[in-house]
């Protein structure tokens, strides 16, 4: 038996190597995110459509284009990484769109079709290449924008209004200077607030006057101005600054569209994100800020449908894998720059109802799904079920697994999923034992097993029975982590990959493959929910780039102890266990809590109540986390009377179209 158990094991190993190599070439027929441009100018006879860009220095751009071994900027991204192949045409050179016009005042004064010219890229380059993409008409991306200026003095808009924070009074519009002590004799200086914003605006109504100028093609048929984007924040990093800009944004953008007479037009705007998910203090309250003018999660009504903030955090590279360490120009990187516009892209389409027909969504937006579903069911069902404990040791004969029935009634989990408003589901694929509840091809320790007296997929009647409901299925993989510890105990792995005898890479490996066979063999699951992952396991950007090679457009969290404390995403979505996310959270959130006592089932468990249940769930969408709210089916795998009733009760009570800013 253990020689078979040996040959085994060296035929998985070579077939996970074969297997991952499969995978790698998968990686490369993932689909462009945009086809090359056409050559071909915009329709004509149809209004130009005008987006106006303004900030400071990050909309102007800092994004490096040279030199090509440099990581991180464009040329080593797009020569070295094959990253954004319709930036470059089959001769090497930069792609030229000839449907949208660039034109940015202020600063260099540059006029051309969109494509790569001089020294540095800003989030211009990819957001102008989506609105090309979705439009027939011709495209203006005009730029007004210069560096170093505020929100809260430069570019204050006009009927902002004076007000005093610690002590000192600082301006409204056309006010000087900056701040000021009442009684005491102001500084004079040859400035005033909103100088900034009456210059860019001036700069941009110049060029809508004089759009043959500008436009080589266009043939007087008018113009609209579609949409705004903003990029701002790096100088409002103060405390004074910083707890006006909410109010001066919703100013701004309400302002903005009376000036250029645009009322209809869209406006989307990213946050800042300076050293990526460890920003703190006045930056912070910016992110916030302007996190909360975001039409559908934010707290402004007015703004639905047409107002929409993307999360940029995300995007921040370290400076070991940029072209500098300047951190207030996001280290010069050109990936943050082209990511942060793509994002500001799909946002735009979004709100203009424009479909992106064969393009992958970016992360930010999947993040946005996600949190839309606000509640979702997990469930605890392995043979740790079975054994009467959380975590199991060794490897349990697999005829323990068994439920005693001819199938369990995975129907009736997500009729009680549905009965308390829940919008998705999560099963335990795999847990500590490293037993699997679907036919492995990497295992035989799992529900095909030939002493299992189960043998039927519980993953596959898990997501029919939720898919048939309208519910959403993601599924939970349990990851060896070294702090397990002895091998010999928590195995968490399956009997061909032991622990006990493989080393860490084996094991990484056979978990890659693992998860890969997961997600093409069910491809309705949308989120793979990580635990015990962690930089010890493996890095993120490592399994994010695995997944994503497998289906583009999965979701993914990572759960471990010490990661979890720090309350930000190791991967796409934070997830902290029976404890709730900061007030103020603006990270992608998942708070997982026990409707009874532990995570599986045990004898004597009972159900909190719907109230108690409600009030951490209203607690968690408050901090833009969902509530992942997990039940122990029975050895029957029946989920207990108790906890069923009540579900059904939380059903009845909840409220699941209040706002996140109600619940606050």
């Amino acid at each position: 038996m253990m020689k078979n158990r040996q040959h085994r094991t060296l035929f998985l190993l070579s077939a996970l190597g074969i297997a991952l190599l499969a995978l790698s070439a998968a990686v490369a027929d993932v689909p462009n995110q945009l086809p090359d441009p056409d050559g071909k100018p915009g329709d004509q006879s149809k209004p130009v459509q005008v987006f106006i860009l303004m900030g400071q220095s990050n909309m102007l751009g800092f994004g490096r284009v040279h030199p090509e071994d440099k990581p991180g900027t464009l040329t080593y991204l797009t020569r070295k990484e094959d990253r954004y192949p319709h930036l470059i045409d089959d001769e090497g050179n930069w792609t030229v769109r000839n449907d949208v016009q660039y034109v940015q005042t202020t600063v260099g004064n540059r006029q051309h079709p969109l494509t790569v010219k001089g020294n540095h890229i800003g989030v211009e380059l990819q957001f102008g290449h989506i609105m090309g993409h979705i439009h027939d008409e011709p495209v203006l991306i005009l730029k007004a924008c210069t560096g170093n200026r505020s929100l809260g003095w430069d570019l204050l808009p006009p009927g902002s209004e004076q007000f005093t924070y610690e002590g000192r009074t600082y301006a409204g519009y056309e006010d000087t200077p900056s701040s000021w002590i009442e009684g005491e004799p102001k500084k004079a200086v040859n400035w005033y607030a909103g100088k900034q914003y009456d210059t860019d605006t001036t700069n941009a109504k110049e060029v809508l006057k004089n759009l043959a100028r500008y436009c080589p093609d266009y043939r007087g048929q008018g113009y609209e101005v579609a949409g705004f984007v903003w990029w701002q924040g790096h100088k409002d990093q103060n405390p004074a600054h910083a707890s006006r800009y909410e109010q001066n944004l919703v100013h701004l953008i309400k302002t903005l569209r009376e000036e250029f007479d645009a009322p209809n037009a869209r406006f989307v705007l990213a946050t800042i994100g300076f050293g990526g998910w460890d920003l703190k203090g006045p930056g912070l309250t910016v992110a916030n800020a302007q996190l909360a003018v975001s039409g559908e999660t934010g707290k402004y009504p007015e703004f639905k449908d047409n107002a929409k903030t993307v999360e940029a955090r995300g995007f921040w590279r370290d400076k070991n894998v940029s072209p500098s360490g300047a951190g207030y120009h996001y280290n010069h990187n050109a990936e943050t720059y082209m990511e942060v516009g793509n994002a500001l892209g799909w946002a735009m389409a979004d709100l203009l109802g424009k479909e992106m027909v064969g393009q992958k969504k970016p992360v930010e937006m999947l993040q946005d799904d996600f949190l839309k579903l606000r509640f979702g069911m997990f469930v605890h069902f392995n043979m740790a079920t079975y054994k009467g404990v959380q975590w199991v040791s060794g490897y349990p004969d697999p005829s323990t697994f068994n439920p005693g029935v001819e199938a369990v009634n995975t129907d009736a989990w997500a009729d009680a999923a549905v009965s308390a408003g829940m919008r998705y589901g999560i099963l335990t694929a795999k847990h500590v034992s490293g037993f699997c509840l679907w036919d492995s091809e990497f295992t035989t320790y799992d529900v095909m097993h030939p002493d299992c007296p189960y043998r039927k997929d519980l993953v596959a009647q898990f997501i029919e029975s939720f898919k048939s409901r309208g519910l959403k299925v993601g599924l939970y993989y349990c990851w060896r982590h070294p702090r397990f510890g002895d091998p010999s105990k928590f195995k968490v792995l399956p009997p061909e990959c032991d622990p006990a005898t493989h080393t860490s890479e084996q094991q990484n490996e056979f978990q890659k493959a693992q998860i890969a066979e997961l997600l093409t063999k069910y491809p309705d699951v949308f989120y793979i929910w990580n635990d015990a992952l962690d930089p010890e396991v493996m890095a993120a950007d490592k399994i994010s780039a695995h997944l994503r090679g497998v289906r583009p457009q999965i979701l993914a969290s990572a759960n471990w102890w010490n990661w979890a404390k720090k309350g930000t995403p190791y991967m796409d979505i934070a997830v902290k266990e029976m404890r709730q996310f900061p007030e103020g959270n603006r990270a992608p959130g998942e708070t997982c809590w026990c409707v009874e006592q532990e995570w599986f089932w045990n004898e004597g468990t009972r159900s909190k109540t719907a109230k108690q249940v409600i009030d951490l769930m209203n607690t968690a969408n408050s901090r833009n986390s969902n509530f992942l709210l997990n039940v122990g089916p029975d050895r029957n795998g029946n989920i207990i009377e108790s906890s069923i009733k009540t579900l059904a009760e939380i059903g009845q009570l909840w409220n699941p179209n209040a706002t996140a800013d109600s619940l606050r």
